[in-house]
């Protein structure tokens, strides 16, 4: 893999270290999106999926680049470099990190224990035990399924972002949790017709009475709980949203399960609905295709 000689976002021109302004729009743009809750790993995909150049001819990204760029002091003008960032912007990335490692940090288990017990393998929908060693720090995050046997690796910092950044797509989203046909299902035209013939004459109370029990029974047994716990899902979420940092208590109320398999992580939300980051593809696809529409494809 190259290496580069100068910081990205920069170039030297004649001795003198100048900013290059096309790649300093790549690192305001990582910037905002950080802040806005996008994982690492969000970032490098989106960024190689748009072929944004860390070297010429090289548009793969990966976590560490992008971490590279969010902790580098010569972009709000240390070291002699002109500043891309304003310091402030800088600082409160930096306060943001800190917070997420916290979060991570809270416990032995890297701040998974109290709801470890929500994570299922997505294989054969079995519970996850999490395994921490100490003695190996590059293979100590792991899931391993008590029943099929099936091993994920992943750093607990990179499933904390994974959870948020998902929540934070669907809270940009909330059209996904809408449940077809929910409101048709409560419908009864038949008894709604028969009690406004009913009021039009003259009518036997009692008779009135059993038709509109009836009629708010065969109501009730209609209602889809899913409806109602896909209001709660959207409720919750417009409640929490901005998410910066892992929201445990978002997650305790509408995360039924985290799935785990080697490739990705998904959501089951409590109204059975399953999330992963393959159903926001089309939206950035949709995204990035505005953006390179005026311009350079890293502005947005």
């Amino acid at each position: 893999m190259k290496n580069r000689r100068i910081p990205f976002g920069y170039s030297m021109r004649k001795g003198y270290i100048q900013i290059c302004e096309y790649e300093a729009e790549t690192i305001r743009w990582i910037y905002t999106h950080f802040k806005s809750g996008s994982s690492l790993a969000s970032l490098a995909k989106s960024l190689t999926d748009r072929q944004i150049e860390y070297l010429p001819g090289e548009t793969l990204w990966n976590k560490c680049r992008v971490k590279r760029i969010l902790e580098d002091t010569r972009y709000c003008g240390e070291k002699d470099f002109p500043p891309i960032l304003r310091q402030e912007e800088y600082l409160e990335v930096q306060s943001l990190r800190a917070k997420k490692r916290e979060a991570v940090d809270r416990t032995p288990c890297g701040g998974l224990r109290d709801f470890q017990r929500k994570v299922l393998c997505a294989a054969c929908g079995q519970p996850m035990r999490h395994l921490y060693e100490k003695r190996n720090r590059s293979s100590r995050m792991r899931w391993c399924c008590t029943a099929c046997g099936i091993v994920v690796k992943i750093e607990d910092e990179a499933l904390l972002e994974t959870v948020t950044s998902l929540l934070s797509a669907l809270a940009a989203a909330p059209e996904r949790l809408l449940c077809e046909g929910c409101e048709q299902k409560l419908q009864t035209p038949h008894k709604e017709t028969d009690i406004r013939r009913m009021l039009s004459d003259d009518f036997d109370k009692e008779q009135m009475r059993e038709k509109i029990l009836s009629y708010a029974e065969e109501i009730y047994q209609k209602i889809d709980n899913t409806w109602h716990l896909s209001e709660v899902v959207k409720v919750e979420l417009r409640k929490a949203v901005p998410l910066s940092t892992f929201p445990e208590a978002l997650v305790e109320k509408i995360v039924a399960h985290i799935r785990l398999n080697p490739q990705h992580v998904s959501l089951e939300l409590i109204n059975g609905q399953m999330i992963g980051e393959e159903d926001f593809i089309q939206d950035d696809a949709a995204d990035n295709a505005g953006e390179e529409g005026h311009g350079h494809p890293a502005a947005s």
